[in-house]
């Protein structure tokens, strides 16, 4: 696989996780997000692109970083296997938590 290949099996799956989080979170922010509560240790609102965006970078790191091993290591299949299928359910579920009223930990959170 090419090093250009390998930029893109990381960062386009990635990117598009952050894009599909993004859409589904911006327009709940003002409402639903505002009227959970909250624990005192709460971030500003500033604070989260920024992480956000730091965090999905290194998330697309770790993932070059595995696909830049050689196909015969031991475990690389599986680790990109394991990587995709979280990336994949983690889009959905945030998805599916914004969009629908959903139970977590006891709170009631709704839009």
């Amino acid at each position: 696989m090419s090093p250009f290949s390998r930029l893109l099996t990381a960062g386009l799956p990635v990117l598009m996780a952050a894009a599909l989080g993004s859409l589904a979170t911006l327009p709940n922010i003002p409402t639903w997000y505002t009227g959970l509560a909250k624990p005192w240790f709460t971030p500003p609102n500033d604070v989260f692109s920024p992480v956000w965006t730091i965090l999905y970078a290194l998330i697309a790191y770790s993932v070059w970083r595995v696909l830049t091993l050689p196909d015969r290591v031991p475990g690389r299949d599986g680790a990109l296997m394991v990587f995709f299928v979280q990336l994949s359910l983690n889009a959905a579920s945030l998805t599916h938590i914004l969009r629908n009223d959903v139970d977590c930990g006891g709170q009631r959170w709704t839009k």
